[in-house]
């Protein structure tokens, strides 16, 4: 199976191309630009580097978020125009899983965590589930870092951009936490169309967004009439 995965839920978005499971490429657009400036040229250049036509993908899988509203927004519209321009399956993956996807060995807890602005991040609560997998223990959330991290039992690995940006705070509330920079962790695209993957296998089909909490021009009235 010949999978596009799209991420666009933080600033350091990602593209990937996967077939059979087995990673054929994956560009990180870590933007200064908007991803509506560098999403489509970066999905042409690695079809491209890859030697792949749009034409010749079983499926596109496409992180739903949590994560930015305005980022999501541009990866949901692009994944839908791709996949109804090339009649192609499309389907939706979580980004928080997609995140802990990368650290499913072993058997210590994963808390993924993305930035959410106003002091607070998208966080859940994964473990292990024994074949390279996670296992959901917690539904997603919009959260002060330091509250989830305290309510958090036993050893666990905090990861993302999230748990990056509030490491002090996690560390304070959770003297034991292990904190996983950034930087290692694999672009969230990989594990997006590995997810996608299992899920179109599964039945599962469309792609509708996952915001967990109302966008600001949602909770802002004035700001909505602003913005129109």
């Amino acid at each position: 199976m010949r999978v596009l995965a799209l991420d666009t839920c933080t600033r350091a978005g990602s593209v990937a191309l996967l077939q059979d499971g087995a990673l054929v490429g994956a560009y990180v657009l870590d933007v200064t630009a908007t991803h509506s400036e560098r999403l489509l040229p970066s999905i042409d250049r690695l079809l491209a580097d890859a030697g792949w036509k749009v034409d010749g993908l079983d499926l596109i899988a496409c992180a739903k978020g949590p994560g930015s509203f305005t980022g999501l927004r541009i990866g949901l519209s692009t994944a839908k125009g791709l996949a109804f321009a090339a009649h192609k399956p499309l389907v939706g993956v979580d980004s928080l899983e997609a995140t802990a996807l990368g650290f499913g060995y072993g058997a210590t807890a994963i808390c993924p965590m993305i930035d959410a602005r106003k002091r607070q991040v998208f966080a859940a609560l994964f473990a292990p589930d024994g074949q390279g997998g996670v296992a959901r223990l917690r539904e997603d959330e919009s959260v002060r870092a330091e509250a989830y991290a305290r309510g958090v039992e036993g050893p666990c690995l905090f990861v993302g951009d999230g748990a990056e940006l509030f490491a002090a705070e996690i560390a304070a509330a959770k003297p034991d936490a292990l904190l996983v920079p950034a930087a290692r962790c694999v672009p969230r695209a990989a594990a997006v169309g590995l997810l996608g993957a299992r899920q179109f296998r599964e039945g599962e089909r469309g792609l509708v967004a996952h915001y967990v909490r109302a966008s600001d021009a949602e909770l802002n009235p004035k700001l909505a009439e602003k913005e129109s």
